[in-house]
């Protein structure tokens, strides 16, 4: 899955919003690890194409 949010701030509303919560525990036993990338791209740059998408979560990701 890839979003993209506004803001720091949207993002985090998101994450710990109670519906995010519920999501993650009833997902977690399909989930056994998951890769993460932040950062930032300027409006006209997306949607970013998949090939730049792994490169970025195989350079600078973090997986939990």
């Amino acid at each position: 899955t890839m979003t993209v949010w506004t803001n720091e701030e949207a993002l985090e509303d998101f994450v710990y919003a109670k519906e995010h919560e519920r999501a993650m525990k009833e997902g977690a036993p399909a989930v056994r690890k998951g890769t993460f990338y932040r950062g930032k791209k300027k409006w006209k740059e997306i949607p970013i194409a998949w090939e730049e998408a792994e490169r970025l979560l195989s350079e600078e990701g973090r997986t939990e």
